[in-house]
């Protein structure tokens, strides 16, 4: 087979389909990942699920292997997938599939049988994506909002004709527990994100500093780079840094009053996964209006969405100095996330996506 032919699987949509190959690891950093582990509790009871890595030292992870055990779902090397099987192939953000030798794999599933569902949760293309896209090694494309398939499905679209589906990430709220905020000795705001200098601003630090001369600042997702970048500013000892995976979102979000949203001016953002964590535990959101957030935050019930800076620290002193109102805020966070948690209609989401 020549690999500039389109490789398209004759299947027809509309079957029940029973396996599921899940071409991304699970991790604890970066939307993409997290968004497996969830989706694997949601999935696992209706799907013979079978989890394929990049790498084959990933399967002597025992704290995913462990996790996939209890689910009862299968993992195996690439090598090991079997030389014909009907069903669908789903990878999230995993665009190491497309780069050069590694499309190869694609091409393999198809082959063997296998539908390829791609989910991009970036705000961009690769050229290799595209690529193999224009080859016919996608079949379906999922985008997490509106928003997010406004800023991508164009390209996708121009490269292949290929199926668009529009699905919300899932976020298993069993597991966050909720607090009020307020509670803390000292209030402290802070953020949660992967460890990238684009997801901060270039005045990071006055950003927060500007807001309370008193509250206290925590940061997970910190790494050398960031370090360097804001290595002009001297962190007093309100700051905090931890690194990326050194404790779990929960461990980490606990500690927070307020989660107050900062990025670089060129950074887009699509669907903050820490944004509805945060809210699941009662954390109230500040964030700016714009992207995806107005959907994910209830201005004035839990949080607010500003337009310029001075109505960030408007808001921020609502909050700071209301506390009847901060715990109004966080009362009301977790039950506004259904949208992101409801296991009933999230299923149905991936069955007709999966079936369809």
């Amino acid at each position: 087979m020549s690999n500039n032919e389109p490789v398209r699987n004759p299947t027809v949509y509309g079957g029940r389909i029973n396996n599921l190959y899940v071409c991304t690891w699970p991790s604890s950093l970066g939307g993409a990942d997290t968004r497996v582990v969830d989706l694997l509790r949601l999935l696992h009871r209706d799907y013979k699920i079978t989890v394929v890595p990049n790498f084959n030292d990933q399967l002597k992870q025992e704290k995913w292997t462990n996790l996939l055990d209890s689910l009862g779902i299968r993992y195996m090397p690439w090598e090991e997938m079997p030389s014909k099987q009907a069903g669908v192939a789903i990878a999230f953000c995993n665009f190491w599939l497309f780069d050069n030798d590694n499309a190869e794999r694609l091409r393999r599933a198809k082959h063997i049988g296998l539908r390829f569902s791609w989910s991009n949760d970036m705000m961009y293309h690769t050229d290799s994506e595209l690529k193999g896209v224009a080859k016919g090694l996608v079949d379906t494309v999922i985008y997490t909002s509106d928003f997010h398939k406004s800023a991508l499905s164009k390209e996708f679209v121009a490269a292949y004709k290929v199926r668009e589906e529009i699905v919300p990430n899932f976020v298993d709220g069993s597991v966050f527990p909720a607090r009020l905020a307020g509670a803390r000795k000292n209030f402290t705001i802070g953020k949660l994100s992967r460890a990238c200098t684009s997801k901060y601003s270039d005045g990071f630090p006055m950003f927060y500093e500007s807001l309370d001369r008193d509250c206290h600042f925590k940061v997970m997702g910190w790494d050398d780079a960031l370090a360097r970048k804001y290595a002009w500013h001297n962190f007093g000892s309100r700051w905090k840094f931890h690194k990326p995976d050194e404790m779990s979102s929960i461990e980490f979000l606990k500690e927070l009053d307020l989660y107050v949203y900062d990025c670089h001016h060129t950074f887009v953002e699509n669907q903050s996964r820490s944004i509805v964590e945060a809210s699941l535990m009662g954390i109230p959101i500040i964030v700016p209006r714009k992207w995806n957030f107005p959907n994910m935050v209830v201005h004035g019930r839990t949080g607010f969405l500003w337009n310029d800076y001075e109505e960030c620290k408007h808001y921020y002193s609502v909050l700071r100095n209301d506390p009847d109102l901060l715990r109004e805020f966080s009362e009301n966070s977790p039950g506004a996330m259904s949208f992101f948690t409801d296991k009933t209609k999230h299923l149905e989401y991936w069955k007709a996506l999966i079936d369809g």
